[in-house]
């Protein structure tokens, strides 16, 4: 081998053992400070609790998993999504292609006539080659940039989970509403019944001399407020359907075949497990894995940085075959040429510096902005258990008012039927009964949406999804 060869293969051999240096953050600065959970757990049925990945069919309500299913198979979200992460795949898959030599094929056959010089005669000249190269990643500047890509592809996986999540609590807030609205419409057109036969019997005793035009005044009031009312009910109901078009992008009109079939009251979410670690519950959220993929990509940037400031060797070679033909005469013959090119950033006015400070700076960026992202989830847990147990002491008191206000109204009902109380006392007795039932059925629909809200918070168990993005 001759000395120039040698020389050059030596200082790729000595460049080979270095390499970048990626920043790691430590596990402190990745888990959540607190190590259990403030705030109670919610009080369950044990015969009713199920695994987070099995929530939805607990629910064990046909026209809910119907809806869901059809928003699952038409979001827009997730249809962007899924096109975000075969971007991102591809992309890995251009950066992982940079690690091997590339070669190209080339050739010709040209024709030419030069009249200028002499002699005149016709020349046809062919020409075939093969040339190779490969930048050999001695600072890992390649493998960095590769890295980077994989976790933009991982970040984007979790993107398609969390938008899946996401899309399910909003369609099952809106269909909660919806039945809420159901069930509160027809309390309030109770109340609006009772109501009217007040204003009859309120009537009748103002023709009698026994009440007042004052009296009627307040029930046209009454009637007219609960009139109201019940509008603004049924239009929250219309919106709430075009809400779930939206949402599954199902016709208005099957939507409404759908939800029509029987009165299905309110949805019963069964329990859920919650881990009594907020790290590994954390651990499900795909949020988090964003933005711990989004630390990843940025440490990787920073070796890529890193590596544009070291010398770059890449191993050049080629072979041709070239046939020269003019005036009945041929040449032909081969050529080869092999051997490393090495370039040295020498001077650039500070330029890769500083495009390297800026990827640690960026990286710091990722960390705090993991950091807040991972107090915010532990913060987005403890608020749903804190409603959860407070809807729960608020459910128990506000049965027990159902319950006595309804005895009101039986007892009430007894001495009207033997004539110790008026009609008036028994339809007043029932409006405050109903108007409990109303109370109980919004604060039902509040704790549907907090356990909705708990499944949201404690990552709806993405990592167990069957279905994966393709």
């Amino acid at each position: 081998m001759q000395r120039p060869q040698m020389t050059g293969l030596i200082v790729v051999g000595l460049l080979t053992g270095c390499a970048v240096q990626v920043p790691q953050p430590d596990a402190a600065t990745m888990n959540p400070q607190a190590t259990r959970w403030e705030a109670s757990k919610p009080v369950v049925d044990p015969q009713r609790v199920v695994a987070l990945q099995d929530w939805w069919a607990g629910w064990h309500d046909a026209v809910l998993q119907r809806l869901q299913v059809a928003a699952q198979q038409s979001s827009p979200s997730l249809q962007q999504a899924t096109a975000r992460i075969q971007e991102a795949r591809a992309d890995a898959a251009a950066a992982g292609a940079a690690l091997w030599p590339r070669l190209t094929l080339h050739g010709s056959d040209t024709h030419s006539r030069n009249e200028v010089q002499q002699p005149n005669e016709r020349l046809h000249t062919q020409n075939l080659g093969l040339d190779a190269s490969w930048e050999l990643d001695l600072f890992g500047g390649v493998a960095a940039a590769r890295q980077s890509y994989l976790a933009t592809q991982s970040a984007r996986d979790a993107e398609w989970h969390d938008a899946r999540i996401s899309l399910a609590a909003e369609v099952a807030n809106t269909y909660v509403m919806l039945r809420s609205l159901e069930q509160q419409i027809l309390l309030q057109q109770e109340q609006q019944r009772s109501l009217q036969q007040t204003h009859l019997l309120v009537e009748k005793r103002r023709q009698a001399g026994w009440s007042s035009a004052t009296d009627v005044l307040n029930l046209d009031a009454a009637l007219a407020n609960g009139q109201s009312q019940l509008q603004e009910l049924q239009s929250a109901r219309d919106l709430t359907i075009k809400g779930l078009v939206a949402l599954t992008g199902v016709a208005e009109r099957d939507v409404r075949d759908w939800v029509a079939v029987g009165y299905a009251g309110q949805p019963q979410p069964p329990g859920l497990v919650v881990d009594d670690v907020p790290a590994n519950v954390l651990q499900q959220r795909p949020d988090i894995r964003i933005a711990a993929d989004g630390i990843r990509s940025a440490a990787s940037a920073v070796g890529v940085a890193e590596a544009l400031r070291y010398p770059s060797v890449s191993l050049l070679g080629s072979i041709s075959r070239l046939r020269v033909g003019s005036a009945g005469a041929t040449i032909e013959g081969n050529s080869w040429s092999f051997g490393p090119s090495i370039s040295f950033p020498l001077f650039d006015g500070g330029r890769l510096k500083a495009q390297q400070e800026a990827a640690e700076a960026r990286y710091q960026q990722s960390v705090a902005a993991y950091q807040g992202l991972v107090r915010q989830a532990v913060r987005e847990v403890e608020e749903a258990l804190v409603r959860l147990e407070g809807s729960r002491i608020r459910e128990q008191q506000l049965r027990q008012a159902v319950s006595a206000y309804q005895q009101v109204y039986r007892n009430t009902d007894i001495l009207w039927k033997a004539g110790s109380v008026s009609q008036l006392e028994l339809e007043e007795a029932r409006r405050q009964w109903r108007g409990a039932e109303m109370a109980l059925a919004q604060l039902q629909r509040e704790r549907v949406s907090y356990w909705i809200a708990l499944y949201k918070a404690t990552g709806g168990d993405w990592t167990h999804m069957r279905q994966q993005p393709r």
